[in-house]
């Protein structure tokens, strides 16, 4: 037992009652039977109204009986007391035709279905209602709903998600001597899956990201991600540019000043003076608690960004706010042998005592020879892999003419 079968037998009794107050107009003077007729609807209608989803199998199938016994007993009584008296020459009795339902249609728009009765006949009025059963492909029911009317559109209220849909429907109409149904099928409806268009990638050299995680009043913290689109080699030497209202900038791994109406980046340093935030080619890093003031976080935060002087593209809280295509990474010819690449220039960054190498590359391992214009070869030298600083081999140092050549095996990309 489950709710679309007591909707249905308290749906079959609304239609007997409705039969036997229609067959009480018509006898003013009742007889005894219609009296035993009305103690017995009244009991049926006590034990209809205790019938829920707690009660017992036992207690629905004893109404049920008595409901079917009520019924026959309304259309025995109805055909005994229509009856007329015998006519020697009896009029043939009328033909009973039964409705007949063209088809079921069923429509889908902005994830919801409706459904509507087409090319229906009932030259008698003998339909009443029909049940509309939305269900999914594997026929489970997702919503019901029941009108008098079959020829107006019925829109459910579920949302659908994407996936084939039908309706059942079913039809009750009163019969030559019972309330009968007729049950047909509508054509499948299909939800597709959502869509997402990736949002249009840039020619830019970069792409930056700015996300609030706070806002107040006039404030709002941030977290900034800049992506490298090119092959170049900035390292720590990158300047963030942009337009914005806001009237300062804070963190302290970073460099924040405002230049008229631009706000300019550059990263800090760490206690050796090297750059915290170093990107190189196709790198990128991320900058998280960046406080800012006089704006509220919005996407007018920030308009026309560049890194060192050319345009990158703007991702605001997810909203691209300027940038165009960004070019597909160039495929690595010989996918076996790792890609690695050395900047013509090294910078020294910080002391004199402390140098900066570059490499980047694609596999767990990358051996390559550098030629570092540093004389000193006690040097301690950081090295970085694409903007990351990486753990490495022991590094051979060997001196040709005044400049040293640097042997490294880097152990382990980020």
């Amino acid at each position: 037992m489950n709710t679309l079968e007591i909707q249905s037998i308290k749906s079959h009794f609304s239609n007997v009652l409705s039969h036997y107050n229609n067959l009480k107009k018509k006898f003013v003077d009742s007889s005894s039977e219609l009296e035993s007729l009305n103690i017995q609807l009244i009991e049926l209608k006590n034990k209809m109204n205790n019938l829920t989803m707690e009660s017992s199998i036992i207690y629905f199938f004893e109404v049920k009986e008595l409901l079917a016994a009520v019924e026959k007993t309304i259309f025995d009584l109805d055909i005994e007391i229509e009856n007329p008296p015998v006519d020697p020459n009896p009029d043939p009795e009328p033909e009973v035709i039964l409705p007949t339902i063209g088809s079921v249609e069923l429509s889908t728009a902005d994830k919801k279905a409706t459904v509507v009765s087409k090319s229906i006949s009932d030259i008698q009025g003998r339909l009443t209602q029909v049940t509309y059963n939305l269900k999914t492909s594997v026929r489970n029911v997702i919503e019901q709903r029941t009108t008098t009317t079959p020829t107006t559109p019925v829109t459910f209220n579920s949302i659908l998600t994407a996936g084939d849909y039908v309706v059942e429907a079913i039809y009750s109409y009163t019969g030559a001597n019972s309330l009968e149904q007729i049950t047909k099928q509508s054509n499948i409806a299909t939800i597709k899956e959502d869509v997402i268009v990736p949002p249009p990638s840039t020619d830019a050299i970069a792409t930056l990201k700015l996300t609030s995680s706070q806002s107040w009043g006039t404030g709002f913290s941030a977290d900034l991600e800049l992506i490298s689109h090119t092959t170049e080699n900035f390292g720590g030497n990158w300047e963030l540019s942009f337009d914005s209202p806001v009237s300062s900038l804070s963190q302290w791994q970073i460099n924040a000043s405002k230049v008229g109406n631009r706000m300019v980046i550059t990263s800090g340093s760490d206690w050796s003076g090297a750059p915290n935030f170093n990107l190189g080619p196709n790198g990128s890093f991320k900058v998280a608690g960046i406080n800012g003031n006089g704006s509220p976080f919005d996407n007018k935060v920030a308009s026309n960004a560049t890194l060192n002087g050319q345009p990158v593209t703007l991702i605001i809280n997810g909203e691209i706010i300027g940038g165009g295509t960004t070019p597909d990474p160039e495929p690595n010819p010989d996918p076996e042998t790792p890609k690695v690449s050395f900047p013509d220039r090294l910078p020294i960054l910080g002391s004199t005592e402390v140098g900066t190498i570059y490499l980047n590359g694609d596999e767990s391992a990358v051996l390559g020879t550098v030629s570092v214009p540093h004389t000193n070869i006690h040097s301690e030298y950081a090295i970085y892999v694409n903007g990351f600083k990486s753990s490495l081999k022991p590094v051979e140092l060997t001196r040709r003419s005044s400049m040293l050549n640097v042997n490294i095996a880097v152990a382990i990309l980020p």
